[in-house]
């Protein structure tokens, strides 16, 4: 089974930046697990489901309510991380994170 990766180690790894091992591993408020990026997507389709169902507007507004938490637990959990990078890398290697990223998009 594979180990799950940091978004830090991640970008770290794209721009040849050795990594400690204490900074590898993630504290509690910068670990994200996998099944947290994929919530809000999921409860996003879940919420189109149960409108096309007839849902209630205020069982589907409820619904709405708590895919808005995850949306925004997972920015504050990504921003963290960004913060984090910023403290540990270089200018430069900063500069090539964000140009990755720009890439990606």
């Amino acid at each position: 089974m594979l180990k799950p990766i940091s978004y830090l180690l991640l970008s770290a790894a794209l721009v040849g930046v050795a990594v400690a091992d204490d900074a590898a591993k993630p504290a509690p408020a910068q670990a994200m697990p996998a099944a947290t990026a994929a919530s809000p997507m999921d409860a996003e389709k879940a919420l189109a489901e149960a409108s096309m169902n007839g849902t209630s507007e205020a069982d589907l507004m409820k619904q709405f309510d708590e895919m808005a938490a995850m949306r925004r637990a997972l920015a504050e959990q990504k921003t963290k991380c960004r913060d984090h990078m910023q403290t540990i890398l270089t200018p430069e290697q900063w500069t090539q994170v964000v140009t990755l990223q720009k890439a990606a998009l």
